[in-house]
């Protein structure tokens, strides 16, 4: 008796994956592993699909890697000889470029990653304009296909609250990191807070607290890679959702982070959520990211490393969950 037979397949593409690890850790059914052979420029062993058999296509390696690296395809192949062969996933569609190269393991593009296929999914990246403001350069927002704006430093929501008055039929969306908002950033955010801007801000929190790459954290002193010693005395982490959710023009105020499979959805969740009030002429939206840096952190074996640091320790200090969600403002 011939039967239709299904094969799943992943196909990595060597020249972007910098071997972090994380389609290994997300995958449910332990399909990938890290092959000695397969080195990335980085220095890390990329990963390859060594039981195929027990691939589900579900996506989560692609979903998860931050280099868009990763595409994975269903076949099958009828009793009549007919095969077809469909992508199930790969890059993001709202895409004309690869996500600007970072260090391996840096989630700003998997946030992009969510923010585009949420701005694919509500049919607005026609009108969706982009405001980037990591403080590292490594962009977010690189080379999708809806206008934006690149560079912005130190001040994005008054910059994104001029774009939405002077274009109020356009989305105005940043997308930025914890450090913008321990410079000059924090009180362009608490200005547009209070006057309940109707734009929406999605913060990368990777960690870095101190002033222009400095950084500490309540009872941590850290030590980067190269063993020089990182820290400032009397500064502390912003809890930026639990603060936006205390302002009456803030419609909704979220934490979410990128550690696990779970995780993901909510943040994708979190984020549709805080454009739907932006959509709707509600109000201010705020999704706050916990995200890997590994540069900054003390993990000598893979970026993997990162994601465990964030769960066992990072989420104890900053809670996930949403603050507040409202359809009307008081």
């Amino acid at each position: 008796m011939v039967t239709t037979e299904v094969t799943s397949e992943v196909i990595i593409d060597e020249k972007r994956c910098l071997g972090c690890g994380y389609c290994i850790q997300f995958c449910p059914r332990g399909c990938l592993e890290g092959v000695a052979d397969k080195i990335s420029r980085q220095g890390y062993n990329q990963p390859k699909l060594t039981k195929p058999e027990l691939c589900t296509t579900c996506g989560l390696c692609a979903k998860i890697c931050p280099r868009w690296a990763i595409e994975v395809y269903l076949t099958v192949d009828s009793p009549d000889g007919t095969r077809v062969r469909e992508k199930i996933i790969g890059s993001p569609k709202l895409n004309l470029t690869p996500s600007a190269e970072g260090c391996a393991g840096c989630q700003h593009s998997t946030v992009g990653r969510i923010v585009t296929d949420v701005l694919e999914e509500m049919e607005i990246g026609d009108r969706a304009i982009a405001l980037d403001a990591i403080s590292c350069g490594g962009s977010s927002a690189f080379g999708f296909d809806f206008g934006q704006v690149l560079g912005v430093y130190d001040q994005p929501t008054d910059i994104a609250t001029i774009a939405k008055r002077a274009k109020p039929e356009h989305f105005i969306f940043v997308v930025t990191d914890i450090a913008t908002f321990n410079r000059l950033g924090i009180d362009s955010l608490i200005g547009a807070l209070n006057r309940g801007e109707k734009i929406t801000i999605i913060c990368c929190n990777d960690a870095i607290y101190g002033n222009r790459g400095r950084q500490v954290e309540p009872a941590f002193t850290w030590i980067n890679t190269t063993g020089r010693r990182q820290f400032i005395i009397g500064e502390y982490p912003h809890h930026l959702a639990e603060l936006a959710a205390t302002f009456r023009g803030v419609a909704y105020s979220a934490r979410s982070a990128l550690t696990a499979p779970d995780d993901y959805q909510r943040t994708r969740r979190f984020i549709k959520t805080a454009f739907q009030k932006q959509m709707d002429n509600v109000g201010f939206g705020f999704v706050e990211v916990l995200c890997a840096c590994f540069s900054k952190y003390v993990f000598t074996e893979s970026p993997i490393d990162c994601l465990k640091w964030i769960r066992e320790k990072m989420i104890a200090e900053f809670p996930l969950g949403e603050f507040k969600n409202v359809d009307r403002l008081k």
